[in-house]
């Protein structure tokens, strides 16, 4: 369940974002065996647009024990628990950046 106001876009092919702003990757190519960056944008009613960086890398977790129910990436690592999903932002200053930018009708 999401928020069907607002649209997200992500400037990689291989990664999408759903209403609720989860995000999915895409075929062979997601891969996250070094870490990813794209853009994400997400348009609202009234012409309202805002950008930020999303950076995708795998984590090292705890022990298995401590995160048996998180997934880690990759089916090996899902197995064994060694990694983990880790979601990063660019910051810029200890906040968040997001642009909001007017889109002209035409």
């Amino acid at each position: 369940m999401g928020n069907e106001a607002v649209v997200f876009q992500s400037s990689d092919p291989f990664f999408s974002v759903q209403t609720d702003g989860s995000i999915f990757a895409q075929g062979d190519g997601a891969s996250l065996d070094e870490p990813v960056q794209f853009k994400l944008t997400a348009s609202g009613p009234h012409t309202h647009v805002w950008e930020t960086v999303v950076q995708l890398a795998l984590i090292d977790s705890p022990s298995p024990q401590e995160n048996e129910n998180e997934w880690s990436g990759d089916s090996n690592s899902q197995e064994s628990g060694q990694n983990s999903l880790g979601l990063e932002r660019e910051m810029e200053g200890g906040r968040e950046r997001l642009e909001q930018k007017e889109v002209a009708h035409g």
